[in-house]
């Protein structure tokens, strides 16, 4: 049986975005084929969303370019919002490239006019598409080979704010595709149709190439948007034009004010290259840093999210510094194997941080595949900051290691642990007797790689007893190096994704002594140094103590948790998971469910910390914050967004990268 809505007969669904779907239909009152969209039933009611589709068909019903599909009717059928449109038959260029392969230099930039003619009608009437990719281009052969249009405009934004203009999108808000979106998209910045020209060369570059300039996980591509400089086409595919390579590198400048100003001068700058007319372009300047005025890091590698959602991800940081486990060790020094071994290609370091990103899946959305960047204030009200948090002090070595409080040791001096090739000192140290004449001291440091540097420095010398790692609990724990220097024999371990390290010392002729104090110092393991109690301040003050894990929304249970009581009927509860894409994971769950937006917080003035979400919830308000780079939360419950608000103002969480990895 064939379904009807209102006066169109349902042949079949052409497509499925976020809020809505896209059917071949037939118009019975004009006797037609057509497609029509359809958004969800429960939108029509949401005068926002109702406002925005509206807009949308006024407004795509303005553009005149033969390359733009028009707009038959719109309006609410049986509670539904719909868009009549001409059903254009044909393949999307993106199933083109995916069934031919790389198009002809000529061929591509014809595709590219095509579109750019689309972009110029939209511009000119104040519209920015935002979401310029190969699934929104049309080709068909009606009127020519590669007759193109150009198709969803549903997630554009007026371009020019006028007194009576409303951006429904909201403030810091932006729209589109991770492998086409303009750098300025992702740092929240205003978009203006220089958005498209970096979208459409990404598409003549994926033309020509057979895929975009940057690809990876969500991470990486933020990375290489906003700080990557992208291969020439021709190093991809030799035998293109130098001149080609020239436009699209101009195209893809990261200040828009280095790109073109238009869609239809690239097209033709395009065209020129191919024909060989007209001077060479100049490329866009080399990325030397951060763009558009502003410092942005970008955090790592994230785990993998379902196709057409981009969630809040994030992973572990590889371990950064001067050693690379990548590059031949000095003769008898550590080589890097063993499970604590830093990554051989580690991510970015986090030196210059600015404006927060945070990517959520989108709740506005009304064709598929588009994401929402967004950040909040805590209690913040429609600001378009992140939320900002103070953040605390990391545990200290009392706290990790509870048997330097018992005497015998006293604060040691930081600049006798000062590693000489990088400078780097601890921020803490503890010297304490030990067994005999054995001296044990603790340092605790910036970085876990700055501990794991203090071993290594000592492998320039020859090990006594030729171990390069340590174990506990029958568990390798990290570097470790045991040499006769400056008259003492020394042992020093690290462990792996600690900010701390062990050093033992005795007289030269003590190695015997250190070996055996070594082994039966108690030294705990580093799992065991990750318990909530040995990482996080907050979770050992008094109103404190241990809860039983349970299953979170997301369905995954938690290692450990710690609750505590707190101010004006508020809780907090300390969490520990498998890993940081754990706690991203239960932050999406939480947003999908409640419908509010994963944001991000930050230390005041300071770099991304990680995921934050505050919702309500059956009348009671709970805030979620968690870590880029380390498996802990903290989750504040209480009975108001206010009360919940001013805890967490005062809770003092750890900093990110003083917490175990």
């Amino acid at each position: 049986m064939t379904d009807t809505f209102g006066p169109y007969r349902l042949e079949g669904r052409l497509g499925r975005g976020g809020m809505g779907e896209v059917h071949r239909a037939y118009d019975t009152r004009r006797d037609r084929e057509i497609a029509l969209k359809r958004l969800t039933p429960e939108l029509a009611d949401d005068p926002e969303i109702r406002e925005r589709f509206e807009r949308e068909c006024r407004t795509a019903a303005r553009l005149s370019s033969p390359h733009v599909v028009p707009i038959h009717d719109f309006g609410v059928i049986e509670g539904r919002l719909f868009l009549d449109m001409r059903l254009v038959e044909g393949r999307d260029l993106a199933k083109v490239l995916a069934e031919e392969g790389p198009l002809g230099p000529a061929r591509a930039v014809g595709i590219v006019e095509q579109v750019a003619d689309a972009l110029d009608d939209a511009h000119a009437n104040d519209l920015v598409h935002r979401d310029v990719k190969p699934g929104n281009v049309l080709v068909t052969a009606g009127r020519g080979p590669d007759f193109v249009h150009l198709v969803d405009f549903g997630i554009v934004r007026l371009a020019s704010t006028g007194t009576r203009g409303r951006n429904l999108t909201g403030t810091g808000t932006t729209l589109g595709t991770l492998a086409y979106m303009a750098p300025e998209q992702f740092e929240g910045a205003a978009v203006d149709r220089r958005a498209d020209v970096y979208a459409l060369a990404v598409v003549l570059y994926e033309c020509l190439v057979g895929r975009p300039p940057f690809d990876g996980d969500m991470p990486a591509m933020l990375h290489q948007h906003l700080a990557v400089s992208p291969a020439p086409p021709s190093s991809r595919r030799p035998g293109l034009p130098p001149a080609l390579d020239a436009v699209v590198l101009r195209g893809l400048a990261k200040r828009p004010a280095d790109r073109y100003a238009e869609a239809g001068e690239l097209a033709e700058a395009a065209r020129a290259a191919v024909e060989g007319s007209g001077p060479v372009p100049a490329a866009a300047p080399p990325v030397a840093g951060p763009e558009h005025g502003r410092e942005t890091w970008i955090g790592p590698p994230a785990p993998y999210a379902p196709p057409g959602q981009v969630r809040w991800d994030s992973a572990p940081h590889g371990a950064s510094g001067a050693w690379s486990p990548g590059a031949p060790p000095p003769p008898g020094a550590w080589n890097g194997s063993g499970p604590w071994a830093a990554p051989a290609t580690p991510p970015p370091p986090p030196t210059k941080r600015g404006r927060t990103v945070a990517i959520v899946a989108g709740a506005l959305v009304l064709v598929a595949a588009v994401i929402v960047t967004t950040v909040l204030v805590v209690g913040g009200g429609g600001s378009s900051g992140p939320a900002t948090i103070a953040v605390g002090t990391p545990a200290s070595l009392a706290q990790m290691f509870p048997e330097t409080v018992s005497g015998g040791c006293a604060p040691g001096d930081l600049t006798a642990y000062r590693i000489s090739t990088s400078g780097a000192q601890p921020v803490e140290a503890l010297q304490c007797a030990g067994p005999g004449d054995v001296a044990v001291s603790y340092a605790r440091w910036n970085t876990a790689t700055d501990a794991t540097d203090r071993v290594v420095s000592y492998a320039t010398s020859p090990s006594v007893d030729g171990q390069r790692q340590w174990t506990a609990a029958n568990v390798t724990q990290g570097p470790y190096w045991q040499t006769v220097s400056a008259g003492s024999c020394t042992t020093i371990a690290a462990y792996s994704g600690l900010a701390v390290n062990v050093q033992l010392y005795a007289p030269a002729d003590r190695c015997a002594d250190v070996t055996a104090a070594f082994r039966t110092s108690g030294l705990p393991a580093g799992d065991q140094l990750r318990t909530v109690e040995r990482s996080i301040p907050g979770a050992v003050r008094e109103g404190c103590g241990a809860a039983t894990p349970s299953p979170g929304t997301s369905g995954i249970v938690p290692l450990q948790v710690r609750s505590c009581t707190g101010p004006e009927g508020t809780t907090t509860t300390w969490s520990r998971w498998n890993g940081p894409g754990d706690v991203a994971t239960e932050a999406n769950a939480r947003g999908s469910r409640s419908g509010e937006t994963v944001s991000s917080w930050n230390a005041p003035n300071g770099p991304r910390q990680g995921p934050y979400l505050r919702a309500e919830d059956g009348g009671t308000c709970r805030a979620l914050l968690g870590w880029d780079t380390a498996p802990y939360a903290a989750e504040v419950v209480g009975p108001d967004c206010d009360a919940v608000d001013r805890t967490v103002a005062g809770l003092g969480p750890p900093p990110g990268e003083g917490l175990p990895l």
